[in-house]
């Protein structure tokens, strides 16, 4: 390519309207590339450079106009910061090329070295806006900033998320004359929030100079250049500029403000001699995607269960109970008088008997009268809150250790006797008794009255209620506690009694059945988490425990499990008075409990409060396993690691790799460039996984992505053995065997979809390229059944096998 056209450093917008739905004239499509002049070295003719400063768009060209003429007040030596506030920002790629939206009465407005254009939408199809180089910077020969591959190349290892920190290793590479003798060229990083593409840190500086500029520097600053020269302290004096291609590396760790949120770096990259920057290069950044090589270790075999033993009993404490009843009592018509007959005694003697045989247990007792809607309302209400005190006077004397009271009265209307007719399904009848109540027709009321089915209503309305109160602190025996576990009603979730925690205590001594013990598990959980005592309750504790071993097991994370019972700035197993007046003690940092919080903790990523709780531990075998996976995640990818670090760091890495072969195989792929293997290198061990295990298939995906694309020559082979059908499936590109395999994968666990989104072993190119979409999961998993025939794990359906057939017997006849 003629070297005049690849530097050429010109405006170029080139705009082609697409009219957007049916309003042809409001919105319109446009693309562009945007260029700048610079002074060449062959004779000075001007050429072009792409630039990738930001496009502003505004839908209202009156609107751009204002802020430019804002920048340009501003920036007449006043040095302020000027914001543009525009409809929307376009960053242009390498090239300098863009695409937006934009409404046809807008404008946009492009800024470069402080100078502004504002570029009006008309109905011309090309724009051509020069931005001149008041510096008529000289372009460098010999050299291609335009195509990506000839210009600066910038090599991003994959970058490393290990939950607090983020590891960045960049290697730049400048060609043949960018640099010289008596340049510099300084390179400063910067991080960029993601979610917001706002550059929120810059970081510190390379410096490289030429041997023959660093001595020029020092005389420019009277000799003095640490003292004088703001940029000394980030001078590397190891490596010089020359003319020839120049390579230098940036590694980092950053810290990220917030482990929630994914950041980026971002470079500025410029080379100046004694009198200006003649290149400047500010588009460059990394990807937001990260490795996160802990993510799928299996730690189950550091999780720690409790032995449930007698210090997890307790005693019941108070549970109340309210029983309601109807009081089976009839009184003389008009009086608070019980008529003379036996019933009313079997009764009475009934319900006392019943109240006495609790004891003290029996809390409260209360009767409330009521009265059906015949006659007057004021005499109905007066006479049944006399009977509910005759009644309580007579049931009271017999139980004087329980409160005695008598609840307002219930006085029922017509309305209330209509509800009835209609729960009993006689909604006819329901509605002529609401309009005569509604219209006041004594005569009609007093007909339906007569009827038997309001007759039973009224009867029932005319019985007083009561209700008693116990405290029950008694412990159910194992044997009674599994009979009330599956016979008694009342004893389901969420039913009128319920399970102390000392009755739980003798169910979980009682049920063997793992099954039925997480069941139960899961019930008594919910319920004691909802208690505001529950971090002084031992068998709370043990609780949560199986809780966080349940999830441990399930590849899931919840730290709010065990936090309760965990103690951050204490020592393992505190012993703590729950008040100063109080002889009860309760304990926290159970060493399984902690042990367990340290696995939650570094499955999360967060491998500070991971290290810290680890190191709580004990150093017994018992405890080693987790000491050495917080030692893998802290130090293995340290920088500045001492020796005794390098050594643990080594040693942790053996020990985890050695623990199981998942492990083996989900390091060896994680670690490969660290350990200088490769995919191939690793591809039998990830084959020797299980089916059954969902990160085989995730890490299958991941070295196939690696892979060419299918040819011509593997179609025939494949039509050959599995038939066109098959065969057409399995070279279609477009829908590409790696998304096969994550889609299998997500069928078996869907959580580590998360992973996938940012997971950076899948490169961006391989992302735009072929971007997962849920609408094709069919498709997919259509594909991983076509790499399972191929593999000869599945058979091929039975009508692509007789097509198969065909095609051998058809290919037989022709020989």
């Amino acid at each position: 390519m003629n070297s005049r056209k690849v530097y050429c450093l010109s405006l170029l917008f080139l705009l082609i309207f697409i009219p957007v739905g049916k309003v042809s004239a409001q919105v319109m499509h446009i693309t562009g590339n945007i260029y700048k002049t610079m002074k060449g070295l062959d004779g000075g003719h001007d050429n072009r450079m792409p630039l990738s400063v930001p496009v502003y768009v505004f839908d209202n060209k009156s609107e751009a106009n204002r802020q430019a003429n804002v920048f340009r007040s501003k920036n007449k030596g006043l040095g302020e910061e000027v914001k543009i506030t525009s409809n929307a920002t376009v960053n242009p790629d390498y090239d300098g090329h863009f695409e937006t939206e934009v409404s046809a009465k807008g404008a946009l407005l492009i800024i470069n070295d402080n100078e502004v254009k504002v570029v009006p939408i008309t109905s011309a199809l090309t724009y051509e806006i020069v931005f001149s180089d008041a510096a008529k910077s000289i372009l460098l020969a010999n050299t291609t900033v335009i195509g990506k591959q000839q210009g600066v190349n910038i090599l991003e290892m994959k970058p490393i998320d290990d939950g607090p920190n983020l590891h960045w290793d960049v290697t730049i590479r400048l060609p043949e004359w960018y640099t010289s003798d008596h340049s510099r060229l300084i390179f400063q990083p910067m991080a960029i929030d993601c979610q917001t593409e706002d550059t929120i840190q810059y970081l510190e500086p390379l410096v490289y100079e030429g041997k023959s500029y660093h001595r020029n520097q020092i005389r420019r600053k009277s000799f003095d250049y640490d003292r004088n020269d703001s940029l000394h302290s980030y001078y590397i004096s190891d490596k010089p500029t020359t003319d020839s291609a120049f390579i230098f590396r940036w590694q980092t760790t950053y810290l990220k403000p917030d482990p929630a949120r994914s950041y980026k770096w971002g470079s500025i990259l410029r080379i100046a001699d004694y009198t200006h920057v003649y290149f400047n290069d500010n588009s460059r950044s990394g990807t937001c995607n990260t490795r996160k090589p802990w993510k799928f270790l299996d730690v189950s075999m550091a999780k720690k269960e409790i032995e449930l033993t007698p210090q997890y009993y307790e005693q019941a404490r108070a549970q109340l109970r309210e029983v309601p009843r109807n009081l089976q009592l009839t009184f003389i018509v008009g009086k608070d008088e019980l008529t003379p007959d036996s019933s009313n005694q079997v009764n009475l003697d009934r319900l006392i008997g019943e109240l006495r045989s609790f004891g003290r247990s029996l809390m409260n007792f209360t009767v409330q009268g009521t009265a059906s809607p015949e006659g007057n309302v004021t005499l109905n209400t007066k006479l049944a809150t006399s009977r509910a005190k005759k009644a309580l006077s007579i049931i009271g004397s017999q139980i004087s250790s329980a409160g005695l009271e008598v609840k307002e009265p219930l006085v029922y209307t017509w309305f209330d006797v209509a509800d009835s007719l209609a729960d009993r399904g006689l909604v006819t009848e329901s509605g002529i008794l609401r309009d005569f109540a509604t219209n006041n027709n004594a005569a009609g009321i007093r007909e339906m009255q007569m009827t038997p089915a309001v007759q039973e209503i009224l009867n029932n309305q005319r019985l007083m209620r009561c209700t008693y109160t116990l405290r029950q602190n008694k412990i159910l025996s194992p044997d009674e506690a599994l009979w009330a576990y599956y016979n008694a009603s009342d004893y389901l979730e969420g039913g009128t009694s319920a399970f102390s925690n000392g009755d739980y205590y003798n169910l979980f001594r009682s049920i063997k059945d793992s099954t039925e013990l997480r069941k139960l598990t899961y019930r008594a959980w919910r319920e004691n988490k909802g208690k505001r005592t529950m971090k002084y309750s031992p068998f709370a504790a043990y609780l949560a425990n199986r809780m966080a071993c349940y999830a441990i097991d399930d590849d899931s994370i919840d730290l709010s499990i065990l936090a309760p019972f965990i103690d951050m700035k204490s020592g393992l197993e505190i012993s703590r008075p729950i008040s100063f007046d109080n002889s009860y003690y309760y304990m926290v940092n159970r060493r399984e409990l902690v042990a367990n919080q340290a696995i939650m903790y570094f499955k999360s990523m967060r491998l500070g409060e991971a290290y810290h709780l680890a190191a709580k531990l004990p150093n017994t075998d018992s405890y080693r396993d987790i000491k050495m996976f917080t030692d893998l995640e802290v130090l293995f990818f340290k920088q500045g690691k001492t020796p005794q670090e390098q050594r643990r760091a080594e040693e942790a890495l053996r020990y985890v790799m050695n623990s199981n072969l998942e492990n083996n195989v989900i390091l060896s792929f994680e670690l490969a460039s660290e350990l200088g293997k490769t995919y191939d290198d690793i591809e039998p061990l990830v084959d020797s996984l299980p089916d059954t295990n969902p990160k085989k298939w995730y890490i299958k995906a991941v070295i196939e992505a690696d892979k060419p694309e299918v040819s011509d020559a593997d179609f025939m082979e494949l039509a050959t053995k599995y038939g066109a059908d098959v065969a057409l499936r399995m070279t279609d590109n477009s829908n590409p065997a790696f998304l096969a395999y994550f889609q299998h994968c997500f069928d078996m666990r869907p959580q580590y979809r998360k992973f996938y989104e940012t997971d950076a072993n899948i490169s961006d190119e391989c992302r735009k390229k072929y971007p997962y979409d849920e609408k094709k999961a069919d498709q997919y998993r259509q594909k991983f059944i076509d790499l399972m025939v191929a593999a000869g794990k599945m058979e091929a359906p039975k009508s692509e096998v007789d097509d198969m057939n065909d095609t051998s017997k058809e290919k037989e006849i022709s020989e």
